[in-house]
């Protein structure tokens, strides 16, 4: 919904211009400032709607496929830890505490957990296995300053810390 707002915030934005750089004019000036102050107040909702919005996903579970080596056959020991229910004690870590956009951000689960899924500020990132309860995260372009949350069989575990994120 907000991407409709926004595109008549834009389809208002650009009459006007076109009226504006048109001799003759298209309407009077009257019509080109009550279109204006349509459009400006519409490209701010669609905007605000959408960077609030939060991303819709099919639902809790692995946020990445097996590769080649991790289907290889990892031992038993490995396999049931991997299966087992999460425990109280469920937490992680990551390293480092602050990032750039496009940074890797690698994160420590305890006990190790293979079926995680990443979220920074609510929305999932795609996270690449790196084995015994080890993920490395991209950080998105756009990203702010948040915590990182992940998901392990339906429980969900929130960052003590804060990551830092800059542009450059």
């Amino acid at each position: 919904m907000p991407s409709l707002i926004i595109a008549l915030g834009v389809l208002l934005l650009s009459i006007v211009t076109v009226n504006w750089w048109r001799k003759p004019s298209l309407f009077g000036k009257n019509v080109a400032w009550a279109l204006l102050a349509l459009a400006v107040p519409l490209l701010l909702l669609g905007f605000g709607l959408h960077f609030k919005e939060p991303v819709r996903t099919a639902g809790p579970g692995p946020s990445r496929s097996a590769s080649p080596e991790e289907r290889a056959s990892p031992d038993a020991a490995d396999r049931e830890t991997a299966k087992a229910p999460l425990p109280a004690g469920f937490e992680f870590s990551f390293e480092p505490r602050s990032a750039r956009w496009g940074q890797e951000v690698q994160i420590r689960v305890t006990p190790p957990r293979e079926d995680v899924t990443v979220y920074y500020n609510g929305r999932p990132l795609p996270a690449r296995a790196l084995g015994k309860g080890t993920f490395v995260v991209t950080i998105p372009s756009m990203s702010k300053d948040g915590y990182f949350t992940l998901d392990s069989g339906g429980r969900q575990v929130k960052a003590r810390d804060r990551l830092a994120v800059s542009a450059y």
